[in-house]
């Protein structure tokens, strides 16, 4: 199983770059990881770089127009340094193949190569401001 770190994440929807990403932005999504946030082609810094979970974490809006969070780490690989690419309702595994759904609001494999789906954190979107948790 990947190993469980620590997630706390806070994304304000109200203000500059992040307004495009609010609920009704179906395939959005953002990457947080060790070098800080992406979102579409730029980085930006991120205040506490320690609490992505194992290999980074993705948001997205997903196609029930709610935001669902994911390690980045395959279950199948487990490989902090690999992480899944991620394509807009898709996260590929660069190592075995795998592809995991993200637009299902549950990153289940889809190729049968995992038994796992990718980690899950908890979501929730209040006055603007998503948070992700575990």
């Amino acid at each position: 199983a990947v190993p469980s770190y620590p997630v706390h994440i806070s994304i304000n929807t109200n203000v500059g770059e992040y307004v495009h990403f609010k609920p009704d932005y179906v395939n959005a999504y953002i990457i947080v990881d060790k070098k800080g946030i992406h979102f579409g082609a730029q980085t930006y810094p991120y205040t506490d770089l320690t609490q992505y979970g194992y290999a980074g974490t993705v948001i997205n809006v997903n196609m029930m127009n709610q935001y669902s969070a994911f390690d980045l780490c395959c279950p199948h690989c487990i490989q902090k340094d690999q992480p899944v690419i991620v394509d807009g309702g898709f996260a590929d595994c660069p190592i075995c193949g795998e592809s995991f759904e993200l637009m299902n609001g549950m990153g289940t494999p889809s190729k049968g190569i995992s038994k796992q789906s990718l980690r899950s954190f908890k979501t929730m979107y209040v006055n603007g401001i998503v948070q992700v948790n575990n």
